[in-house]
């Protein structure tokens, strides 16, 4: 559950004096942009778990495996989990990235993230994202949580993503949104 209490709102914000947009009762729903390996997989495992999700992808052949509850992917148990998802009525799957985000809570990115020309990461995918985010924000009056859930170099949740946002939707990172980045601490001991 995600706390968008006032409290938690006024800190964000850093005002005193602020209404909050919206408090999540309820699950939020969860739009996955990207049905590759990550997106099809947090998908499957966000439905098990009990939240609406809307799989996004600009591959039509990706988006009509998932709406029919096969995977996009070769997975173990992963045809099953999406089979389940949709069944129960918590899976979804659309090419529309701009209404994927108006009708969720929260966004996870888990586009390609390819080598580019210089050898750096290509920032395509993640910047295309990002403006459909923006125009879906467009649209709404609520607070939105983007999750970044692909292989990225530090600093383009902020410096790329966020500003990108900003721009298309006329909203402000972290009073409208949050932009936030999961990351797998490959220095971990198992």
């Amino acid at each position: 559950m995600f706390d968008l209490s006032p409290q938690f709102i006024d800190h964000l914000s850093g005002q005193t004096a602020f209404a909050p947009l919206r408090v999540i009762d309820e699950n939020p729903s969860i739009s996955v942009v990207g049905l590759g390996y990550v997106g099809a997989v947090s998908t499957a495992c966000l439905s098990g778990l009990g939240y609406n999700v809307i799989g996004v992808d600009i591959d039509a052949d990706k988006v009509d495996c998932i709406v029919d509850g096969k995977s996009p992917i070769h997975e173990q148990d992963l045809d099953r989990l999406l089979r389940e998802g949709v069944d129960n009525g918590l899976v979804a799957a659309t090419t529309n990235l701009v209404q994927a985000v108006v009708d969720t809570d929260v966004t996870f990115v888990s586009v390609g993230t390819p080598t580019g020309p210089d050898g750096g990461c290509d920032h395509s995918y993640i910047e295309a994202a990002a403006r459909a985010i923006g125009e879906g924000f467009k649209h709404k009056n609520v607070f939105h949580v983007i999750v970044m859930r692909c292989s990225i170099p530090p600093g383009v949740t902020m410096n790329d993503m966020a500003p990108i946002i900003e721009e298309t939707s006329g909203k402000v990172a972290g009073l409208d949104f949050l932009v936030c980045a999961l990351i797998r601490n490959s220095y971990a001991k198992a």
